[in-house]
């Protein structure tokens, strides 16, 4: 069972966007998957949620040796950008995502210094001030789903904040503390457009997951 939900432990700065629709479709976005030996195998799921939604094109990258997800990230994306530019959703294989999620994506208007975080936990629900699109300054648990254009992937790859990052620290954390450093807004919507699978961890089945990990407004039909 899920645990409830305490007063905020911490204050996010938060202001409300307005993305306006592009009257032209962006090129095509791929999306990118991290995966890892899981107790709980989520990968098909995850790219079955991806492609129901219109994602046509997904990379896949194996963490064979469990080296952790910040080593995981610098090689998938080293990878992915040497043969691609553009938008990309990156996310890990134990995500799934409301129906409409392509089509929101591929006709926003945002720059290429802006990424958007698809999930928004239970926790960042009782923070987020507005519906709709939230710019956000703060550390956040997420499950990761970030979508980023690759101009944007290299300054992350390149910041400070990655370089001097422990391999075994979280993962979410480095990217939101990453865009401050390199001034990228950072987009939450609200409702959350994605949710992780399950509520035990994929990595550990008995562990349970708290109100920082999944989310509680999520709605698949969206």
């Amino acid at each position: 069972m899920l645990r409830l939900i305490p007063k905020p432990f911490q204050k996010i700065k938060c202001e409300k966007l307005d993305l306006l629709l592009n009257k032209e479709r962006l090129n095509q976005p791929i999306a990118l998957i991290k995966t890892c030996q899981r107790a709980l195998p989520t990968l098909q799921a995850t790219k079955s949620s991806l492609k129901s939604i219109g994602f046509k094109e997904i990379e896949v990258f194996y963490d064979s040796e469990m080296k952790g997800s910040i080593w995981a990230f610098k090689e998938a994306s080293k990878n992915i950008l040497s043969k691609y530019e553009g938008w990309l959703l990156l996310c890990e294989d134990d995500v799934i995502f409301s129906k409409s999620t392509y089509k929101i994506l591929d006709k926003l208007e945002i720059s290429i210094n802006q990424t958007i975080s698809l999930f928004i936990t239970a926790e960042q629900d009782t923070l987020l001030k507005y519906w709709g699109w939230n710019k956000v300054v703060g550390d956040f648990h997420v499950s990761v789903a970030y979508y980023v254009h690759t101009d944007l992937l290299k300054k992350i790859l390149n910041s400070k904040t990655l370089e001097n990052w422990p391999q075994r620290d979280r993962f979410d954390k480095m990217w939101s503390l990453a865009c401050q450093e390199i001034d990228c807004d950072f987009i939450m919507p609200r409702p959350s457009l994605a949710q992780h699978i399950g509520e035990t961890s994929t990595i550990n089945k008995f562990r349970v997951l708290d109100f920082r990990r999944v989310s509680f407004n999520f709605r698949p039909e969206l």
